[in-house]
């Protein structure tokens, strides 16, 4: 049978389906350009929905899994507020597009959901154990110091002031108990008596030897050791020393210095100086040797005396160091009123003085320095220094309180020369320090105070 005659009948039976063909031809083709044809995108018509699309809360199908809203990324947390306090539990969490009842809601954080005064917006009550603000405790540091109050079982004994706290600086005499020991701090030295300036009875809260009732002693000096208001005659303690001088009006402790054990007899010796000794001439001023084991009158003792009227030889003493090189400690002692108080200093080697019974500081002095201003008042205070110039020798230093440099007046000055012997200048120091404005009387004080590096 020949083909030409079949083909149009078949194409005729295809044509009588063409309905189905056309429904087909649609079930086929994506027609919202998502990927997916109309028979697997259970939404054709909108891009945004076909299988494995992503589910929000929109009320749609947008994954086609016959689920709508199911696990959808924009869900919300709800939490179930109870009390209405809005916040809920975060333990009974929920993730949701919408609430499932009017007693949830978005915000957590609450941590009693029995009570509506309970919340992260709660005010918190201090010392009452509950946690009102949900911060994870009571409120028991109310100053905020680090340390809970006493009202809940702490031990600030001040919850409203962060100053006051165990450990911390206690003020003394101030009222207040800083440190939370129990009691201000009024007691410093710690003799069990309360210091005047506490409202006490201790007259000096920074001595322990002295309080009511305590023994009145020369060891520390023209103090009133019981506090009576009298300093009262001291208590020569055993193996004690007590010096008189053997003129009235003399001054004898003007100054006082260690000598060391200049007559080798084991003991230590001690030089004073009285400031006002008129013996030879008016408040010409005198150094005294006073040997170990004296005690009472210094009569017959060693003494250098002034050879002028109002020289107050004295006026500034240091002891004890061996400038002289002989092995034996020398004297330094300064005259701010020699020479129409141009003022000067003599070194005085140790062992010449213990040998003889008078010296005149004028003769027999191992070097001296002499002021070159009337009226410096040079001398007034001495020291040795040991080697500030870095040369080997033992320096002195001599203060100059009434000195004029620079066209300033009365600044002061210091003076220090490394070895001395001889008479030489006051202007001729190895170093001179200067006072730095007019009437700051430099130099009323020379000591040695330790290795600064100078030199």
């Amino acid at each position: 049978m020949p083909l030409p005659v079949l083909v149009p009948a078949l194409l005729a039976g295809c044509l009588l389906d063409k309905a189905g063909y056309l429904a087909r031809v649609a079930e086929l083709t994506d027609h919202d350009g998502d990927g997916y044809v109309q028979q697997d995108d259970c939404d054709d018509a909108d891009a945004s929905v076909f299988p494995g699309a992503t589910e929000t809360c929109d009320g749609v199908d947008d994954d086609c899994n016959g689920l709508v809203d199911d696990n959808a990324v924009d869900r919300l947390v709800w939490y179930p507020d109870a009390d209405g306090d809005g916040y809920g539990v975060d333990a009974n969490a929920i993730l949701a597009c919408d609430a499932p009842t009017s007693t949830w809601i978005n915000r957590g954080g609450d941590c009693d959901d029995t009570q509506a005064t309970v919340s992260p917006a709660g005010t918190e009550i201090a010392y009452d154990g509950v946690d009102q603000d949900c911060s994870g405790a009571d409120l028991n540091d109310v100053d905020g110091d680090g340390f809970v109050a006493r009202q809940a079982g702490g031990d600030d004994c001040d919850d409203a002031d962060a100053s006051v706290h165990p450990g911390a600086t206690e003020v003394p005499y101030d009222g207040v108990d800083q440190d939370c020991s129990g009691a201000d701090l009024n007691d410093l030295d710690g003799d069990g008596f309360v210091a005047t300036e506490a409202g006490g009875d201790d007259c000096d809260d920074a001595d322990a030897a002295v309080f009511p009732g305590a023994a009145e002693t020369w060891a520390n000096g023209f103090t009133d050791n019981d506090c009576d208001g009298d300093p009262g005659a001291a208590v020569l303690e055993y193996g004690g020393e007590e010096w008189v001088g053997t003129a009235p009006g003399a001054g004898l402790g003007w100054l006082v210095r260690s000598l060391g054990d200049v007559d080798g007899d084991g003991l230590a010796d001690f030089v004073t100086t009285s400031l006002f000794d008129s013996s030879v001439y008016s408040d010409a001023g005198s150094v005294t040797l006073v040997r170990g084991g004296t005690t009472g009158a210094l009569t017959g003792a060693t003494e250098v005396v002034a050879g002028g009227a109002d020289w107050y030889l004295g006026a500034g003493l240091d002891a004890g160091t061996d400038a002289t090189g002989d092995g034996v400690p020398d004297v330094l002692v300064g005259a701010d009123g020699y020479s129409a108080e141009t003022g000067r200093a003599w070194l005085i080697d140790g062992t010449r003085l213990a040998a003889a019974t008078g010296l005149d500081p004028l003769t027999a002095a191992f070097g001296s320095v002499t002021g070159d201003e009337s009226g410096m008042g040079s001398g007034i205070s001495v020291a040795f220094l040991g080697d500030v110039i870095g040369d080997g020798s033992v320096c002195v230093g001599e203060g100059a309180v009434f000195g004029n440099v620079d066209g300033q007046s009365e600044e002061g000055e210091v003076a220090i020369f490394g070895g001395l012997a001889g008479d030489v200048m006051f202007s001729n120091g190895d170093i001179e320090v200067v006072g730095s404005y007019a009437g700051g009387h430099l130099g009323g004080s020379v000591s040695a105070a330790g290795d600064y590096g100078l030199g």
